[in-house]
């Protein structure tokens, strides 16, 4: 993260107004610093991660299975509050197309400063793209997640396909989830 950096965050956050204040001044002029940076790599990034900044706000996400497969692929699935839904809920799934595979394409950072910031990896709390110098064209995704857990993923493309339900047996809401497969079983094809 280099705009909205996990210790300004924490300083934001901070209960001393003596902290905070000065942090959220900072915060706004990060924040506006990053739009212009967007702008700037805009034409730079695939048309998947433009229609992803476009398309979608992330922050406060929920967290739903984080997955990986030989490809390689990350894939993040999400919910997010969407009153024109009609359970309120929009569930994601973003897929990356990593560059170099798992262990090139992905890196973890933990910060200590977060660690006591909600359930690790149950929230998606703030996000910055890139693009990367060199000679095969690539982006970066930075993700900080709750429990101060910052993924960076580098990558060729991604995806971003809408889920009509995702069930998650054992997660305290298949009663719930069940009823939502039966309603989209009985749908006209």
């Amino acid at each position: 993260m280099k705009y909205l950096t996990p210790d300004l965050i924490a300083r934001f956050r901070s209960e001393d107004d003596a902290v905070a204040e000065p942090a959220a001044l900072e915060w706004e002029r990060q924040g506006e610093a990053y739009r212009r940076h967007l702008k700037a790599i805009r034409a730079a990034l695939s048309s998947g991660a433009r229609s992803l900044l476009k398309r979608y706000y992330l922050h406060d996400a929920k967290v739903l299975a984080l997955a990986v497969d030989e490809t390689p692929h990350f894939s993040i699935f999400l919910e997010l509050d969407d009153p024109a839904e009609p359970d309120g809920k929009k569930r994601l799934e973003l897929r990356y197309r990593l560059v170099g595979g798992l262990h090139k394409g992905y890196d973890l950072t933990i910060h200590p400063a977060l660690a006591g910031d909600g359930k690790p990896l149950g929230w998606w709390l703030y996000d910055e793209m890139d693009v990367t110098a060199g000679d095969v064209p690539a982006m970066t995704h930075s993700i900080l997640f709750t429990g101060g857990y910052e993924f960076r993923l580098t990558f060729f493309a991604v995806s971003c396909r809408r889920l009509d339900f995702m069930s998650l047996p054992g997660d305290g809401e298949g009663a719930a989830d069940m009823q939502r497969i039966e309603r989209w079983a009985r749908l006209p094809a």
